[in-house]
């Protein structure tokens, strides 16, 4: 490995020397990125230049920052009637044989004159006597235009060649015409030999992105080659993509080695011009990101540039996206992309920062650093708009492809019944037509597939919210800020270029001095005062929202009085309903009833109801002192008139049915009242999806408190505008809850709690056993957590616990010190301290499979990372799922229980324990016949497989639906058929979450143990086999195990001639060598053992068989 890398790194090393030293030998390029120093001539603005008048602003002589050839640094000169540039260049001509001058030059738009710049140049030996300028370009070259940069190439003439130094003058000057003259930059100043290429066609960046391909970034525009230019050292070329102007994608026919040699020959530049011959070397030595594609904003594919050890690439602690380790890791198929579940969507226009480690390839070669990937996540989506109720156009940036529209699937969220035909009317713009129509001021959210340009640049998935929109915007409110100054508020977003105009605006005639406009607020200001109590008369000119709906001239009488602030939960959110439910009693639209908690009324006008994505600004109302008042879509608020006062709000924040936060915003965006929710707040999936709403117990509290938010006991479901149904006028009493904690860091552990904690911790005092120094306690970054800083580091494996005193939340309820709480810093698992325990693979109809694991050590241990799997076909791990993404203890001796339905689990056995039941949309395939699970940690180190099958049931069992397989030790070999028996019907034939009905420890004594000794194989309720258990003093020995009946015929033979180890059993179910029953009475257990030595030792044993009667 080390050897390996030396070898690369020494083959990097030389390619950096040879351009090095080529470049030193040959050019000497100023491209002016350092910062400039303000002195002028003779003093140096930079090493070896120098000019008579050099400024830090855009003037004289300056430094141009974003003028140069990509976006960066150039020289800038500023010619004026009073002043030329001229700008002193001292260089040596030594190192060249016969050298030319060669620099790039532009000239840009300054002013409405029309006069060019005019560059000289010339040439001195000693800096004082320069020879007849000569000048560059003509005044057309640079005339007052924007113009792109050309190249210039001036020869050095002979008298200043071989020089140890010369000075070179850059004179630019003010040119003829009328006004101001243009603005003259320039850029890559050096010197060259006379036939080198001065901007030859060069690769600015080549990235490995798989192990089947690789990008070349060019440093200009190129026509792409056709495959026979290419050649890659021991490698062909399969297919190419031209993504953009500049760049290349080659795809190889086979994997991409650690070093390749790519020629590409006569590659053409955009001008025309032909470039002989251009190479890289494509390091592909580790294993590392390839790239990234985003096919939805919560949903990431990572492409990796070798094919991956599978171990280290479904670790979600291996990865972090902005900061966050995803939910949740599948493998693609191609063993070299993986796809994950963010824990956070990715926001448009936002950075996405990835980092990896940990990662090997399939030689088990890790990478020892980091691997990241950094870019800004764009779509290429300009605008999503409807302009009728059936047709939604997304606008795109760059030609789409064609090919790919019958398989894109555009879907609103949310909204399920809208279902598209998806065309493209021109290559820019994709037109989506829907039967159902959409509902004029609904804020909707578009999600979008990822898809390809036309030439097959990827192009990410993301979500665009759109409204459809044909009403204009209206006044809802003037309020008066000050004595001069207005607030406008209206009921959207306002087009900023119509608002900003004064004009639009006049109070008796008068226009403001200025305008402000924010979103749908605009603040107006005179220059003279308002008087109180006066009314006055606001005219507007007509005025647009985003859309262009133009309203008619709007007049508002108002008054200059202030209105009185109102305070936090003054009015507050008293039920939502977030997931209406068509066949139910209530109105099958979402809506949001607020309360007046106050016992005067509240002005709503201006106020915002916004959740988690978007918001939209109440019109003018007032709600009396403890009423209720019903927001709801604009359209579909008369729905709504026959439960109580309602308020249709245009552009509804579409509420999220699994979760979302719910906010109520003054005029000013103060936050009046907020409420999260989420799946847990309805208590189970039939109620969140069964069109319940969520309303409050108590809407007088002041401490927000998630059990004060309970799920609708009304038969209607709701309880729009009247009384909540679970409504009580008690205040909160209830002391706050011990939920989880947290290890931060070696000495810092979080306790989370359930309610909101009171701010002041000055009296809390905690007592930890064993004992830990505490040397700062805080509340978290949640307001219910607390962060305790210890002395010393946590020890591992130690179950700390705490005795918390005079703990509040924010009510004032004191924590009970008698309630557990504790933490714990997990050890680290050995071979066999977590075992599969139990499995149900052949479940009764409508019920649900499961996997039981067993901590069968005294260690506490961390389960995050840790995944479930089967075998393919080809005996590889597949299917992993992951158990946990987040810290999960497992506590000594303990259980758990994977699940794809915790409530139909508990049906099916009542005596299961459904506290350990973990339920996951799907888990890896299990036959019914016969299959396999994979137990496996997170770094795919300690693995168990146990395979079964049907036939491992008891023979006597018919019926073998709903009959698990349990294990009968932990600590004997997973895959020994002995070791796994059919479930006891006296536990309803499984025992989720609980000690194994059918279980066998042993014991420690050297000899032949029977237990029991007398057994009923078809006896409901008790154990229907025998176990014969063996001691033995040291392991290798040869042994033969028989039954016998009393008459000396051979009933069954349990093993002939197998390998013990020192410890081991065996089962007899009662059955022949043909599974049939045997009669009942006594048998004889007859056991030949051979040692290492060749001593020979025979033992019997007797057992009886009873039968039920």
């Amino acid at each position: 490995m080390k050897r390996r890398f030396l070898k690369g790194f020494q083959k990097i090393l030389l390619t950096l020397m040879y351009t090095f030293y080529s470049f030193a030998g040959f050019a000497q390029i100023q491209d002016f990125e350092k910062d400039f120093t303000i002195l002028n001539h003779p003093k140096e603005f930079l090493p070896n230049w120098s000019a008579n008048e050099v400024r830090g602003t855009s003037s004289r002589v300056f430094q141009a920052k974003g003028e140069g050839r990509f976006g960066s640094q150039a020289l800038g000169v500023q010619a004026i009637s009073s002043f030329n540039g001229v700008i002193y260049h001292k260089t040596s001509t030594k190192t060249f044989t016969n050298p030319k001058l060669a620099f790039f030059a532009k000239s840009k738009s300054n002013g409405t004159g029309d006069r060019p710049v005019l560059p000289y140049i010339s040439f001195s030996s000693d800096g004082e006597n320069y020879e007849n300028p000569i000048q560059v370009g003509d005044e057309k070259t640079f005339a007052n235009r924007n113009n792109d940069y050309t190249l210039f190439e001036i020869p050095i003439p002979l008298i200043f060649q071989n020089q140890d130094l010369i000075w070179i003058k850059y004179e630019i000057r003010f040119g003829p015409g009328t006004g101001s003259a243009a603005r003259f930059f320039m850029d890559d100043v050096g010197l060259f030999e006379s036939e080198e290429e001065v901007d030859p066609l060069k690769i600015k960046r080549t990235k490995t992105l798989s192990p089947y391909s690789f990008s070349m970034d060019f440093n200009r525009k190129i026509f792409p080659p056709e495959s026979p230019q290419i050649s890659i050292s021991g490698n062909k070329i399969d297919y190419l993509l031209f993504p953009t102007d500049t760049t290349l994608i080659i795809f190889t026919e086979q994997p991409i080695p650690a070093f390749s040699t790519v020629d590409i020959s006569n590659l053409k530049d955009g001008t025309g011009k032909v470039t002989a011959k251009v190479s890289e070397i494509v390091i592909n030595e580790m294993i590392t990101i390839g790239e990234a594609e985003i096919l939805s904003p919560d949903l990431l594919k990572l492409h990796f540039t070798q094919f991956y050890s599978p171990s280290s690439v479904s670790q979600t602690a291996n990865f972090t996206v902005n900061g966050k380790s995803p939910i949740s890791i599948t493998l693609s198929d191609d063993q070299f992309s993986i796809l994950l579940d963010l824990n956070t969507p990715l926001v448009l226009d936002q950075t996405v920062n990835i980092v990896a480690e940990n990662i090997a390839n399939n030689s088990a070669e890790t990478n020892p650093d980091k691997s990241s990937l950094e870019f800004l996540y764009k779509d290429y989506v300009e605008d999503v708009f409807a302009l009728d109720p059936n047709t939604i156009y997304v606008q795109s940036s760059i030609p789409q492809n064609p090919d790919d529209i019958d398989e894109l699937h555009f879907k609103i969220e949310e909204f399920p019944e809208f279902e598209f035909k998806v065309s493209l009317p021109d290559s820019l713009m994709l037109k989506l037509y829907t039967d159902a129509p959409l509902d004029e001021g609904i804020n909707y959210t578009l999600n979008i597939p990822h898809r390809k340009s036309g030439r097959g640049l990827f192009l990410p998935g993301s979500s665009q919210a759109f409204v459809y929109d044909i009403t204009p915007p209206d006044l809802i409110e003037v309020i008066l800020l000050n004595e001069s100054t207005l607030l406008l508020i209206f009921s959207e977003k306002i087009d900023p270029i119509f608002a900003s105009i004064l004009n639009n605006y006049a109070i008796e005639g008068t226009n403001p001095s200025q305008v402000v406009i924010r979103g749908h607020q605009i603040i107006l200001s005179w220059n003279s005062n308002f008087q109180t109590e006066l009314n006055y008369v606001l005219e507007i000119n007509k005025i647009s929202d985003l859309n262009g709906n133009f309203s008619e001239n709007l007049i508002k009488t108002f008054n200059a009085t202030q209105f009185p602030a109102i305070s936090y939960k003054d009015i507050v959110i008293n039920e939502i309903m977030p997931a209406p439910r068509s066949g139910n009693m209530l109105p099958n639209v979402e809506y949001v009833e607020v309360f007046n908690t106050t016992e005067h009324p509240v002005y709503l006008g201006g106020m915002q109801l916004a959740n988690s994505r978007r918001a939209s600004i109440l019109p003018s109302a007032v709600i009396g002192p403890k009423n209720y008042l019903i927001l709801s879509p604009r359209n579909q608020s008369t729905q709504f008139e026959k439960y109580g006062e309602v308020l249709g709000l245009t552009n509804w924040p579409t509420l999220l049915n699994t979760a979302d936060q719910v906010n109520l915003l003054s005029a000013t965006e103060e936050v009046l009242d907020s409420l999260n929710y989420n799946s847990s707040s309805f208590g189970s999936s039939s109620f969140a999806s069964g069109g319940y709403s969520l309303e409050l117990a108590n809407p007088f509290l002041k401490c927000y408190l998630p059990s004060n938010l309970k799920v609708s006991q009304d038969p209607a479901r709701g309880t729009p505008g009247k009384v909540n149904s679970v409504f009580e006028e008690t205040p909160d009493l209830s002391s706050p809850k011990f939920l989880s904690f947290q290890i931060l860091e070696a000495n810092i552990v979080s306790l989370n709690f359930d309610k909101v904690l009171n701010q002041d911790l000055r009296n809390v005092n905690l007592e930890i056993s064993p004992n830990l120094s505490i040397a700062k306690i805080e509340i978290g970054i949640t307001p219910n957590s607390l962060i305790l800083h210890f002395e010393e580091k946590i020890k591992a494996n130690t179950k700390y616990n705490i005795r918390i005193n005079s703990l509040r939340d924010c009510s004032g309820n004191l924590f009970e010190e008698k309630e557990t709480v504790y933490f714990i810093l997990p050890d680290f698992a050995s071979k066999g301290d977590i075992v599969i325990n139990e499995v149900l693979f052949n479940p009764r109809t409508g019920a649900p499979k499961f996997v039981e694991i067993y901590n069968s050590s005294s260690k506490f241990l961390n389960m995050k990372d840790w995944k479930l799997a089967n075998l393919n076909t080809s005996d590889e791990v597949a299917n992993r799922r992951i158990l946990f993404s987040e810290d999960m203890i497992l506590e000594p001796f303990s259980f758990l229980v994977f699940t794809t339905d915790r409530a139909k689990l508990k049906q099916e056995y009542p005596k299961g324990k459904e506290d350990r039941f973990v339920e996951y949309s799907s888990l890896p395939s299990f036959p019914i016949s016969a299959g396999n699970v994979v137990l496996l940690n997170p770094e795919e180190e300690l693995i168990e497989i146990f395979s079964y099958s049907e036939r491992m049931h008891h023979p006597l069992i018919k019926e073998k639906r709903g009959i698990s397989l349990e294990r009968l030790s932990p600590f004997a070999p997973v895959n020994d058929p002995n070791n796994w028996q059919s479930a006891s019907s006296s536990e309803g034939y499984a025992s989720p979450g609980y000690k194994n009905s059918q279980n066998f420890e042993g014991n420690e004594d050297f000899g032949i143990e029977i237990s029991p000794r007398v057994f009923v194989p078809e006896a409901a309720g008790e154990q229907p086999f025998t176990t014969i258990s063996y001691y033995m003093s040291q392991s290798g020995k040869i042994a033969t195990m028989r039954i016998y009946h009393p008459g000396g015929i051979l009933i069954k033979e349990l093993c002939q001639n197998a390998v013990w180890g020192e410890k081991g059993f065996y089962l007899w179910d009662g059955t022949d060598m043909n599974n049939r029953k045997v009669r009942p009475g006594h048998y004889i257990i007859w056991i030949e053992i051979f040692d290492l030595q060749g001593k020979v030792t025979q033992i019997r044993k007797t057992v009886v068989v009873g039968t039920k009667f």
